[in-house]
């Protein structure tokens, strides 16, 4: 950061180009894990978000026809496995631009962003998300020991991926290799 004129200015913009392709390849990794999770029967309360917020955006999505086009139209429920995957993905996606915006905030090393990114949306998931469920602190009433553990393994894994991809690609033309 610099100063300007009394305000603090960012040296840098973030590459559009770097936070698309780290968050494609982050969250193909994490979406992968989590499939892999349900095909081993492993609830990890994938989808927690969704669940979430399904009951406030549904009857704002019948008032306004969004969700009559959306079945009109043969896309598929927010029930199915292809719209959580979707809806997963954008989310995903939406951490990635996040993260780029906040990584240039602070001087540390790529493995300690993403760590601390993992733990402050791993904290919000377990003591928001899931206890506004009614699901406990980290779902805890729902989900096994080993159906924690790997959630936050997954998220953990998607935001150092995350974070190191970005790292090398937004820098990589600055750098000698």
């Amino acid at each position: 950061m610099r100063e300007a004129k009394g305000k603090t200015m960012l040296k840098r913009s973030i590459n559009t180009q770097a936070w698309l392709l780290a968050g494609i390849v982050a969250i193909a990794i994490n979406t992968v894990m989590l499939n892999l999770a349900a095909l081993w029967r492993l609830d990890t309360g994938n989808g927690v978000l969704l669940r979430l917020i399904r009951p406030w955006t549904a009857p704002l999505l019948d008032r306004t026809g969004l969700a009559h086009a959306w079945m009109t139209t043969g896309l598929p429920g927010t029930q199915s496995h292809a719209f959580m995957t979707g809806f997963h993905i954008f989310i995903g996606m939406l951490m990635a631009w996040a993260y780029a915006y906040g990584e240039r905030l602070v001087q540390w090393k790529p493995w300690v962003k993403g760590l601390v990114y993992a733990l402050l949306v791993y904290a919000a998931n377990a003591l928001v998300v899931f206890p506004l469920l009614g699901e406990g602190i980290a779902g805890s009433r729902i989900l096994s020991g080993i159906g924690q553990t790997y959630f936050a393994f997954a998220h953990t894994c998607f935001f150092l991926v995350l974070a190191l991809c970005y790292d090398r690609l937004a820098h990589r033309g600055r750098r000698l290799t």
